[in-house]
């Protein structure tokens, strides 16, 4: 498993990315799709100032169809092809206080439900809706009791991703 850092907010960037995981890790036939930002936004109710929303729906949604747009040609061909979105259980249950972030999981997970009927016989296409858990994505986020702590939500993530079949939806 290799890591690599990029920019998913420059469509310049991912298409360098794709090409570079294409030439130096030709074999690569996992994507994790997992780029998020989330911003609270004021009441739905008053005109706001919509430059937090523009970022999410570019962040969350926009750019992973753009990173799997330039690397799925490259994964239906490999076996063992899986591409994994993350999104939210705030998808299915959207939280008022965060509208946009809501809108962007649940159209992720619409597009990979879409996406999976595409490469059906070519590649796996898993969806991920974690329940709230430790991570730095909000204030103080990480540090909530009531919250699975980040190394937990991983253990299982990973336990469910060997199973065979692997479930296409992990909520």
């Amino acid at each position: 498993m290799h890591v690599l850092p990029l920019d998913v907010d420059d469509p310049f960037q991912i298409a360098a990315f794709a090409e570079r995981v294409i030439r130096d890790f030709p074999d690569t036939n996992v994507l994790l799709n997992n780029a998020g930002i989330m911003r609270f936004e004021p009441s739905l109710a008053h005109n706001r100032d919509l430059r937090a929303a523009e970022a999410m729906i570019a962040t969350n949604l926009l750019e992973r169809i753009r990173l799997t747009d330039a690397l799925v040609e490259h994964l239906a061909c490999r076996p063992g092809a899986t591409i994994i979105n993350g999104t939210s259980g705030i998808g299915f249950v959207p939280l008022v206080a965060a509208p946009t972030y809501s809108a962007t999981k649940a159209a992720l997970h619409t597009y990979t439900v879409s996406l999976r009927a595409a490469l059906t016989g070519r590649a796996e296409v898993i969806e991920t809706a974690p329940p709230a858990v430790r991570t730095e994505l909000t204030t103080r986020q990480e540090q909530e009791e009531q919250f699975l702590p980040l190394s937990d939500f991983a253990d299982q993530l990973m336990s469910l991703l060997e199973r065979t079949p692997t479930p296409p939806e992990i909520l």
